[in-house]
């Protein structure tokens, strides 16, 4: 017979991106298999999730119990309990990660003897610190919920007084759209509407009025909108840049903030379960993806990084006096998104041809971009353009998590070396991948690989970006 599983079954757990191997096998009272486990790599239950029955009876567990842990891994992994919240009142539901929405937030009318009819559900995105609404069709598998993640349930406003609006979104570049719609109408169905307009990643814009955000649980007649008003539409480009934070749940993060030689302390075996978990996590990431590091060749000559970064610094003070107020400069652009700590100007290829004083190392760049993993010239190159943006970071005791890029194509190029951490590292082909990146060498590489950045612990980390993207993401 089964052991009898401890109180707070592997179910009831951790999140499982923070609980243990050594914790779940406790809970199921198989602690005896932690060590072997967790020496073969299978350190936390988000890689104990790709174990096989084979790799347990050859690292020496019975066969019934590698099947009973196999069956509680399973468990685990199918289901999820979502909190819906309602002015402080809790409702839990425990449901397939497959299951429709639609079915939780009938049951939640239901539960709570009130109509669907009305009744819309957001789900809190940190990365944004605001709240997106959920569309009926999505699972908690598509959503990538997590367990006992909360959702907000709110009731629409429906006022007698329920008149039209129009409602003008204004992009980076000046171009307006319009959308007529009722004053109690979420913001969040009006973005959605924007994003699927322009062809782009609803996750990559940001909306604000007078500067501030808008969170999407509002209306234009809890925003005070009336008709003709102006909303703001920022390109924030999400996944083409990442960000710096702590990002403590995400898969990997341990490497990224231990130190860069970390995955050397692994065995080869210990750093192919470390990159499967990783790339598992990420639904854009090929596990066998290429990266091109030209460290041998300088592309930024000394006299020209120090010019770049003497503009950058130079923007970098005006917009902490002054904040985005001087935004107009001849030479760059202050992307909205930017911050004290982590600073990025926008380029226009005259404006690097201007500041590298070479219009000849500029072309030298794009057509490095501008080449597909074999080497060949890109087909798309009709198709695409090139966005240049340069990054001033100075966040200290943060790391980038493991991800994928928007963009096609990335190519990065180091404006100096006197930082400490900050390394950029791959998970591909079941190894963890550091490459040597002097100033001015470039690295390269495509939008279905994972990467991240080690921890900065000290200096300031200058880098210019060259993002291959469609066209099409430039319209707003």
């Amino acid at each position: 017979m089964p052991p009898k599983r401890k109180r707070g079954s592997a179910g009831e757990s951790k999140n499982d991106t923070e609980q243990t191997t050594e914790d779940f096998l406790d809970s199921l009272n198989y602690s005896q298999y932690s060590p072997v486990l967790v020496d073969d790599g299978y350190e936390t239950f988000q890689e104990l999730q790709h174990v096989t029955l084979d790799d347990m009876i050859g690292l020496g567990v019975k066969k019934g119990h590698a099947r009973r842990i196999l069956a509680s891994i399973q468990e685990k992994v199918s289901t999820i309990t979502i909190i819906i919240t309602d002015d402080g009142r809790d409702s839990f539901f425990k449901v397939k990660r497959t299951t429709s929405m639609q079915k939780v937030f009938s049951a939640y009318a239901q539960k709570n003897g009130v109509s669907i009819t009305g009744l819309q559900f957001f789900r809190y995105e940190s990365d944004f610190d605001w709240y997106g609404l959920i569309d009926a069709t999505d699972t908690p598998q598509s959503l990538e919920l997590e367990n006992d993640e909360k959702i907000l349930a709110k009731r629409g406003l429906h006022a007698p007084d329920d008149i039209n609006v129009i409602i003008r979104l204004k992009d980076q570049g000046g171009d307006e759209t319009f959308f007529k719609v009722k004053k109690s109408t979420m913001m969040q169905q009006i973005f959605k509407a924007y994003a699927t307009r322009k062809g782009v990643n609803r996750r990559s814009l940001k909306f604000l009025i007078d500067g501030t955000r808008i969170d999407g649980a509002e209306t234009p007649q809890s925003l005070g909108l009336e008709d003709q008003d102006q909303v703001d539409c920022i390109l924030q480009m999400i996944g083409d840049i990442g960000v710096f934070g702590t990002h403590s749940k995400a898969v990997g993060i341990e490497l990224l903030k231990a130190n860069t030689e970390a995955h050397l302390n692994l065995s080869p075996r210990q750093n192919e379960v470390k990159v499967k978990a990783i790339c598992s996590s990420l639904p854009n990431a090929k596990p066998n993806s290429l990266f091109h590091s030209y460290d041998t060749e300088e592309y930024l000559s000394k006299a020209q990084r120090e010019t770049i970064i003497t503009n950058i610094d130079a923007a970098w003070e005006t917009f902490k006096n002054e904040g985005l107020t001087n935004n107009n400069n001849d030479l760059y652009f202050v992307r909205q998104d930017s911050t004290i700590s982590d600073f990025k100007i926008i380029l226009a290829t005259r404006q690097l041809e201007k500041m590298t004083k070479s219009s000849e190392t500029v072309n030298n760049l794009y057509s490095l971009l501008y080449r597909h993993k074999d080497g060949e010239a890109a087909k798309e190159q009709n198709n695409t353009a090139i966005s240049l943006v340069v990054r001033r970071c100075t966040q200290i005791g943060h790391a980038i998590k493991f991800h994928t890029d928007v963009s096609i194509r990335t190519l990065q190029v180091p404006l100096n070396d006197t930082f400490v951490g900050g390394d950029l590292v791959f998970a591909t082909n079941g190894k963890i991948c550091v490459p040597q990146r002097p100033a001015g060498s470039a690295t390269v590489h495509g939008n279905d690989i994972a990467h991240g950045v080690t921890t900065l612990r000290s200096g300031i980390r200058y880098s210019l970006f060259l993002l291959l993207q469609q066209n099409k993401t430039s319209s707003c």
